[in-house]
């Protein structure tokens, strides 16, 4: 990028184009607010985010003046042949004719098809559609073998009664702000973190042996059930004062298969396995008695030469056959 270009103080939507490209030209067209009219022109990508006046402008990012736009809003990717795909990794959403994306995941998005910017900013998409008759098959083998992860599930405490009870409003602010947070955390500790149903979060790791994954998904739910007693505290992030966030958690290890959703642009990640299952019915047990963080017999026996754990017994799981000795993993030795 050349050091020349500067963001004009006084503008609300900044674009720096991009010199040129190996694919056929695309624009955005703004349709409203105080761009509305202006087209912007990319090729194989174009990105939106916040504007920042301070900040340089990035060629081939389209910044947009609004504090509920965020700083990397999503992502437009054009392929070779002319197929356009848009991934919103925002906190107030992206939508294509008034349907909501769901966040990190791409989208085909079509030649005419609107895009809202967190409900301020709309473009439509101009150019020439792509054409299905010039794309060459070029599949690739899928790889189908099951590998031995670990799986990690948080789930918040009594929260049915919390939905009964609070504000809606609050509860989506609170989680909104904590699990980002607690993410960020996952992935400091070489986790995935793979969904957030509900009022839990969802990840795994698979980076070396079973023992490594072991040891570092132990190490991730220490940190973790720390962050968690500490944002709880915080009330710029627990804004439920009548409703004290407690938090529990399982580690559970064994196969899954781990394949994608969709096509060539993926809608997101499919596990299955008995891992997952069984961490969701470990954490149903964790209470006052047993701790916050409870483990399966296999991630006790790749981590108890580096861990502490206190033996609870064996326990038939909710829709396993045989019992199986479980542990609480102890947060200080």
């Amino acid at each position: 990028m050349s050091s020349t270009l500067e963001t004009p103080e006084k503008e609300t939507t900044v674009y720096v184009a991009p010199l040129g490209g190996i694919v056929q030209s695309k624009e955005l067209l703004a349709l409203d607010g105080a761009a509305e009219g202006r087209r912007f022109v990319f090729y194989e990508d174009l990105r939106i985010g916040r504007l920042k006046h301070h900040a340089p402008p990035l060629r081939g990012t389209l910044y947009v003046a609004d504090p509920s736009v965020s700083s990397k809003h999503c992502v437009i990717t054009q392929d070779a042949y002319g197929r356009c795909f848009i991934r919103d990794t925002s906190l107030n959403g992206t939508w294509i004719d008034g349907r909501r994306l769901v966040p990190g995941t791409e989208v085909e998005l079509r030649v005419g098809q609107t895009i809202s910017i967190a409900q301020v900013q709309s473009f439509r998409l101009e150019g020439d559609a792509a054409d299905a008759r010039t794309r060459v098959s070029e599949a690739t083998h899928a790889v189908s073998a099951p590998i031995e992860v670990s799986v990690l599930i948080g789930d918040i405490r009594h929260y049915t009664t919390l939905v009964r009870e609070a504000p809606p409003e609050l509860v989506q602010a609170s989680v909104n702000a904590l699990f980002p947070a607690l993410e960020r955390i996952v992935t400091e500790f070489d986790g995935t973190p793979k969904e957030y149903p509900g009022d839990a979060i969802l990840a795994y790791w698979e980076a070396g042996n079973a023992s490594t994954c072991a040891a570092r998904a132990c190490r991730a739910v220490l940190a973790l059930a720390e962050a968690a007693r500490r944002l709880a505290d915080d009330a710029s992030v627990w804004l439920l004062r009548d409703h004290p966030l407690e938090m529990e958690w399982a580690l559970a290890t064994g196969l899954v298969m781990i394949q994608r959703l969709g096509g060539a642009h993926p809608l997101g990640l499919s596990m299955i396995g008995e891992p997952i299952v069984k961490a969701y019915r470990l954490e149903k047990l964790a209470d006052e008695d047993t701790g916050p963080i409870l483990v399966c017999n296999r991630t006790h026996s790749l981590a108890a030469k580096t861990f502490s754990f206190r033996p609870l017994g064996e326990r038939t799981l909710d829709g396993f056959m045989q019992p199986e000795m479980i542990h609480a993993l102890l947060e200080r030795p």
